[in-house]
């Protein structure tokens, strides 16, 4: 699984104590834009906006319901309203992720947010 880092300093502003990954897969459709998608959307976002927006959302799932324990794994469900790259629709629409919390490297807690069809 293709992995994305998120700088320690933005996960933590935005109210997350683990370090974070992103898949490609929520990358891809939650946070990359380019200049390009504001002409064709006819709509003003960034990148760093719509990382802000999903990792400020995960941690106000996490804050409001907390993980959920499944084999010795924790997960929260996290919906978050994006406008999509693809298509015509400038409106937000929902997408429904996972912050899986793991440990990881040295058995330290990461967060890695998933789609749920990675799940």
């Amino acid at each position: 699984m293709d992995l994305i880092s998120v700088d320690g300093g933005l996960s933590r502003a935005a109210g997350l104590s683990y370090p974070v990954a992103l898949t490609r897969a929520v990358w891809d459709d939650c946070v990359a834009w380019e200049p390009e998608d504001n002409a064709r959307k006819r709509v003003e976002q960034d990148a760093d906006l719509r990382l802000w927006n999903l990792l400020t959302a995960t941690a106000e799932q996490l804050r409001r319901y907390g993980p959920a324990a499944t084999d010795g794994e924790s997960y929260t469900a996290v919906e978050l309203w994006r406008i999509e790259r693809s298509g015509d629709c400038r409106a937000p629409r929902p997408v429904d992720l996972y912050a899986h919390l793991t440990s990881g490297e040295g058995m330290r807690p990461v967060l890695t947010i998933k789609a749920r069809s990675e799940a």
